[in-house]
């Protein structure tokens, strides 16, 4: 990096001279103007609702069957016939990924997100409830297949939650 001195800096770059100390202030006028246009726009941002969309998708890769399973529930109160909290939706998104077979994956998505809505403490005490609801989905699973002698199989889970509040008066459809 080269350094030079101010004033020769300053002399090769036209300050002191009052036709570019003119352009300066100009160049900086409509810096300040578009400084406002930006402000004015991240209002209109400030004011934006994101809407949340999902999809999903699954491979089975290069097995002969698919042992995994997931779930997009877009308002979890809703799909269970709960009414939401102060106007707050709660999605709720589950991937659980099947070992050595589908049957607890299956057992996990199709009852872990009604055992968390119907827990007592929803929505109040999440990390009670979702703590709880594993705890009771692995439960209930080992019991109801303990039966089975040749089932073993498992697995992992990773859910999430997003609260979102929906606005009054909103146009969504």
């Amino acid at each position: 990096m080269c350094v030079e001195g101010l004033d020769d800096a300053a002399g090769r770059l036209g300050f002191g001279d009052q036709d570019t100390d003119r352009r300066a202030g100009d160049a900086m006028e409509r810096v300040c103007e578009n400084t406002v246009a930006v402000d004015f726009k991240q209002t209109k941002l400030n004011n934006f609702v994101p809407f949340i969309r999902s999809g999903e998708w699954s491979d089975i890769g290069g097995r002969d069957y698919m042992e995994d399973a997931h779930v997009c529930i877009s308002d979890l109160a809703k799909n269970f016939g709960y009414d939401s909290v102060d106007d707050e939706v709660i999605s709720f998104y589950g991937v659980f990924d099947g070992h050595n077979g589908k049957d607890a994956a299956h057992y996990v998505r199709d009852n872990l997100p009604r055992v968390i809505v119907e827990d007592a403490d929803f929505p109040l005490e999440l990390e009670k409830v979702v703590k709880r609801s594993f705890v009771q989905t692995d439960s209930k699973f080992a019991e109801k297949f303990s039966h089975h002698r040749g089932l073993s199989s498992g697995t992992t889970a990773l859910t999430a939650m997003i609260f979102w509040k929906v606005p009054s008066g909103c146009q969504c459809r």
